[in-house]
C-alpha cells in the first residue's frame, strides 16, 4: 500500500526533504513480478528521468508514485501534492480550454489561476477555444497548464511529448525546463528518448527488468546544455549502450 509523504513525516520527520521515496518497492501482477525491490529517492526540486525498454517497469513506477497502483511490497512515500501528465492530453472535448485547466478546482480565484497557467504555457489567447481545434502540441500545453495550476511539488510525466513532431517536442522540452525553474517542483519523467532525458534531467535512471541498473547524475553538464557538446554525446552513447543499442551498426 502506498503511503503519502505527510504520513511519512509524522513517523520519521522531514530531514531528507524528499518529494518521493521508494524503499524495496515490488509490484506483481498475478504471477508476473514487474518491479523487484526498487529503491528510489527524488529530492525536492530534483528532475529525474527514467529510461528503459518497453516492459521494464517504468510506467509501473510512475503509476505507484501517482497513487494509481499500490506496491505489492515495500514502502512508496510520495508528496501528496502531485500531478500527472500523460502521453495523451486527456482533455474533456465538451469543455473549453480554460474549463479544462480548472477542472475539479473550486474557489473565487480559480478562473484567474487558470488564466495565469495558460499564460505560462503561452496559450492565454486560446482560453475560450474548444480542445478539438487545437494542435497536438497545444493540447499538451493545456494538459501541462492543468497540472501546474494545482501548484504541485511533484510532477509525474509519462511520455508527455512522444506523440509530437520533432520541432514541437523540442519546444515542449524547453517549456518544461522553464516551468520547472519557475515553480521549483520535483519531476519524474518516463521517456524512451535518451537525448530528452540527458537534456532535461539532474539524474538519469535506467530500469532493466524491474531493477535500477544505472543511476547517473548529469548535473555537471550545467543548466544550458547543448546536444552537440562532446560530453553530452558521450553520456547519450553510454546510456544507449546500457539499453542494449549497438552503436557500431549505425
Amino acid at each position: 500500500m502506498s503511503t503519502t509523504r505527510s504520513e511519512h513525516q509524522e513517523q520519521h520527520g522531514d530531514a531528507a526533504a524528499l518529494a518521493l521515496s521508494f524503499s524495496g518497492v515490488t509490484k506483481a501482477f498475478g504471477e508476473r513480478t514487474v518491479l523487484h525491490g526498487v529503491d528510489l529517492d527524488i529530492a525536492e526540486n530534483e528532475f529525474v528521468a527514467l529510461l528503459g525498454k518497453s516492459g521494464s517497469g517504468k510506467t509501473t513506477i510512475l503509476r505507484i508514485a501517482a497513487g494509481l497502483d499500490d506496491a505489492t511490497a515495500g514502502a512508496a512515500l510520495v508528496n501528496p501534492r502531485r500531478t500527472v501528465v500523460f502521453q495523451e492530453p486527456r482533455l474533456v472535448p465538451s469543455l473549453r480550454v480554460s474549463a479544462n485547466v480548472a477542472l475539479g478546482l473550486a474557489g473565487d480565484s480559480v478562473r484567474a489561476r487558470a488564466r495565469d497557467a495558460l499564460r505560462e504555457v503561452r496559450l492565454d489567447e486560446l482560453s475560450g477555444s474548444w480542445p478539438g481545434i487545437l494542435s497536438g502540441g497545444e493540447q499538451q500545453r493545456v494538459a501541462i497548464a492543468r497540472a501546474i495550476v494545482r501548484e504541485p511539488r511533484l510532477m509525474l510525466l509519462d511520455e508527455p511529448f512522444a506523440a509530437l513532431d520533432a520541432l514541437t517536442r523540442l519546444e515542449m522540452q524547453n517549456l518544461l525546463f522553464t516551468l520547472r525553474e519557475h515553480h521549483g517542483f520535483a519531476t519524474l519523467l518516463v521517456t524512451h528518448d535518451v537525448e530528452e532525458a540527458v537534456y532535461l534531467a539532474d539524474r538519469v535512471i535506467v530500469l532493466v527488468d524491474g531493477v535500477i541498473d544505472v543511476d547517473l547524475d548529469v548535473r555537471h553538464l550545467g543548466t544550458e546544455r547543448s546536444r552537440t557538446q562532446p560530453e553530452f554525446i558521450a553520456i547519450v552513447e553510454r546510456l544507449l549502450g546500457e539499453l542494449g543499442v549497438d552503436l557500431t551498426r549505425y
